[in-house]
C-alpha cells in the first residue's frame, strides 16, 4: 500500500499527463485535495483567456467495474454544460481538450487497468454559500 504522499505524487504525474491533452500553455499544477477525486488547481494560459482551472483525477472504476469512466464523467460534464445553458445557476464551465472532448484518460504502471478519467473545468471561486432559493430551483431542474 502506498503512503498518502506517494499516492498524491503518482496522481500528480497522471494529472501532468492529462494536461497535455488541453490547449494550455505553461501549466502550473497545485494539489488541492484527495478524496472521492483528487483535485488540482491549474494556472495556465488558455486560448479563451481564462487562466485558472480545476483538474479532477477520478479513481479508476469509480463508477463501477463495467462502466466506461470517460463516458460516466462525460455525462456529469454534459449536465454542467446544460445547467449553464438552460438555467441561471452558476456552475463551473467544463474545459474541452484540444480534440474537443470533455474528458481525457491517463494510465500509469502503478494503476493497472483501464486508467483514470480526467477532466478540467473553469475555476469557480465561491465567496458566499448559495441562497436557499437557488437550491430549491436546482432541485426543481433535476
Amino acid at each position: 500500500m502506498l503512503s498518502r504522499r506517494s499516492q498524491v505524487a503518482q496522481l500528480r504525474r497522471l494529472a501532468r499527463e492529462a494536461l497535455d491533452a488541453y490547449p494550455l500553455a505553461d501549466p502550473e499544477l497545485r494539489f488541492i485535495a484527495q478524496g472521492e477525486n483528487t483535485t488540482f488547481r491549474v494556472d495556465a494560459r488558455a486560448p479563451s483567456g481564462r487562466e485558472r482551472f480545476l483538474l479532477r483525477v477520478h479513481r479508476p472504476a469509480r463508477h463501477g467495474r463495467n462502466v466506461d469512466p470517460a463516458a460516466a464523467v462525460g455525462s456529469e460534464l454534459c449536465w454542467l454544460v446544460a445547467l449553464r445553458a438552460d438555467t441561471g445557476l452558476v456552475v463551473p464551465e467544463p474545459f474541452r481538450t484540444a480534440e474537443g472532448s470533455l474528458t481525457t484518460m491517463a494510465k500509469s504502471r502503478q494503476m493497472p487497468g483501464r486508467g483514470s478519467a480526467q477532466c478540467c473545468a473553469g475555476w469557480r471561486a465561491v465567496s458566499t454559500p448559495p441562497r436557499p432559493g437557488r437550491c430549491t430551483f436546482a432541485g426543481s431542474v433535476a
